[in-house]
């Protein structure tokens, strides 16, 4: 009778378990935070980026970078810092959506990724736009198609926008920690206990 009694707990305990992952998980809620909101628009300003670049290129000008006309390591870093940017942001946005799923030593470490990357990374993308611009001024585009023009500055455009939305996402992972840390240090709870599905807005 112990074992069963055994077995028929563990069983319980599973179906609570299976039971809250079902319950605890949004995708409406999760999508309208704005978190997500900024970090969907991280990647799509990424993609944006990189995809100009590598659309930029015509053989027809005998040059490998639309930049001060043939500088490829323009090229090279704005192509690395957005692929970058937009692999960590679906690692990101992935973690976001399990956040709520597991215990406190998940949130606080994709937490801390997350404010030090973003920050870091917001860094390197304003670094990309003063070079980015800086090259372009010593740029002979008078030949270029305005197709090309065009890539070559929403390339610059983006890498600011892409500068501002980082900035964002940084301020929101930090408040997030100090507010996982506020929680640790009243009890270790960072939301209430009793509210176990309900998606944070942060």
């Amino acid at each position: 009778p112990v074992i069963y009694r055994n077995r028929f707990s563990r069983t319980a305990t599973l179906m609570d378990n299976y039971e809250f992952l079902d319950r605890s998980f949004d995708p409406v809620a999760f999508i309208k935070t704005p978190r997500v909101i900024v970090r969907l628009i991280a990647v799509v300003f990424s993609v944006i980026v990189f995809g100009c670049v590598a659309d930029g290129v015509d053989t027809g000008y005998d040059i490998e970078c639309l930049y001060a006309n043939g500088d490829n390591r323009v090229c090279n870093y704005a192509v690395a810092i957005g692929v970058i940017a937009f692999l960590a942001g679906l690692i990101f946005l992935t973690a976001d959506g399990f956040y709520n799923l597991f215990g406190e030593s998940f949130k606080r470490i994709s937490t801390t990724a997350d404010a030090f990357f973003s920050s870091f990374w917001s860094f390197m993308w304003f670094v990309g736009f003063c070079y980015v611009t800086d090259r372009w001024r010593y740029t002979h585009n008078g030949n270029f198609s305005s197709k090309l023009r065009n890539n070559a500055q929403a390339v610059i455009a983006f890498s600011f926008l892409s500068v501002i939305a980082w900035i964002v996402l940084s301020v929101l992972a930090f408040k997030r920690m100090r507010l996982l840390n506020s929680g640790a240090s009243s009890g270790g709870h960072s939301q209430p206990p009793s509210q176990p599905g309900r998606q944070q807005a942060y």
